[in-house]
């Protein structure tokens, strides 16, 4: 990357670091091998963050951060319940697919259109929750 004609090496220096030495940020082991993050030890985290026998219940799932919490709920072990806000045939397909993706986990799911201001509609979505999975916690 060059800014105004400059490289990252005189960057660096301009910085008042020596040129040669590594940049902040960039540590390294013994081994000279960079330290990152592997697949294996995001599963292991999973693993010891076990929602087994719980129930949750996420509003908002027909949006992409609302599906993400679901589907990383369920893939942690929890039954999920998820409820999109808007009434639109577009939302409840999305809650509708992250239900599914449920599912496709081997935990118990559904998805259910709700007005999140009316207390009856939201009461009827956690005794549904409450009567499928027997608890929400």
């Amino acid at each position: 990357m060059r800014l105004s004609g400059i490289g990252p090496d005189e960057l660096h220096e301009r910085a008042g670091h020596r040129a040669g030495r590594r940049r902040p940020g960039r540590r390294r082991a013994a081994d000279g091998v960079r330290a990152c993050r592997t697949a294996g030890e995001r599963v292991m985290v999973v693993e010891q963050f076990s929602l087994a026998g719980k129930a949750a219940l996420v509003i908002g799932a027909s949006n992409p951060l609302g599906r993400a919490s679901a589907v990383a709920l369920a893939e942690a072990g929890a039954d999920v319940a998820v409820a999109t806000t808007t009434r639109s045939q577009q939302e409840e397909v999305a809650a509708n697919s992250c239900a599914n993706e449920i599912w496709a986990l081997d935990r118990k799911g559904f998805a259910q259109a709700i007005d999140a201001a009316d207390e009856r509609d939201v009461d009827s979505l956690v005794e549904r929750a409450v009567s499928e999975f027997g608890r929400l916690d």
